[in-house]
């Protein structure tokens, strides 16, 4: 009897894997998604705008309240701390609403002590506000922002901005 034995060629480690070696033609973007990644790069740059001009205005001393809730509505808190800090730098109390100066402590001292509340706290934090009654409110008003990104946000917080900002720019054209 003759034996017949089958001689296979040794494989190729794609093959061996379980890969095919048959080159597949590559998906092409839909242009559904195209155009789904557009609209949220517009709506980021779009919203970007409204918030830089939302912390220009709120940089203004004594900001009316209208402003403030566009602001509640639309801002991060860390375009409000932005807002915050650039306040107190121009010498104006951190807390937009507020028309005082900043409080000035005396060079070389880093740290407030307030004995009543038990507290200690940073001399650069105690520097940005007027008084510890805009401190606590400014940060009262920063713990209840939205943490998401502005271009989340829903379309009546955008609406409300745009409105607050055209109000404000209005009443400003009038003052000149």
């Amino acid at each position: 009897t003759v034996a017949f034995f089958r001689i296979m060629a040794p494989m190729s480690e794609e093959k061996a894997a379980g890969y095919s070696t048959t080159a597949k033609p590559k998906r092409s973007r839909s242009s559904s998604r195209r155009r789904k990644i557009t609209a949220e790069l517009e709506a980021r740059q779009c919203n970007s705008k409204e918030t830089w001009d939302l912390q220009q205005q709120l940089l203004v001393p004594e900001v009316n309240e209208v402003l403030m809730e566009a602001a509640k509505k639309f801002l991060a808190p860390e375009h409000y701390q932005d807002i915050v800090m650039e306040r107190a730098l121009e010498g104006h109390c951190g807390y937009p609403p507020c028309k005082n100066s900043a409080l000035a402590l005396p060079k070389g001292k880093r740290w407030s002590v307030n004995v009543s509340a038990q507290q200690v706290l940073s001399a650069d934090e105690v520097e940005r506000f007027c008084s510890v009654e805009c401190r606590r409110a400014s940060s009262s008003f920063c713990n209840g922002l939205h943490p998401e990104p502005a271009y989340m946000r829903p379309a009546s917080a955008v609406a409300t901005t745009r409105q607050a900002l055209s109000e404000t720019q209005e009443a400003a054209k009038e003052k000149e």
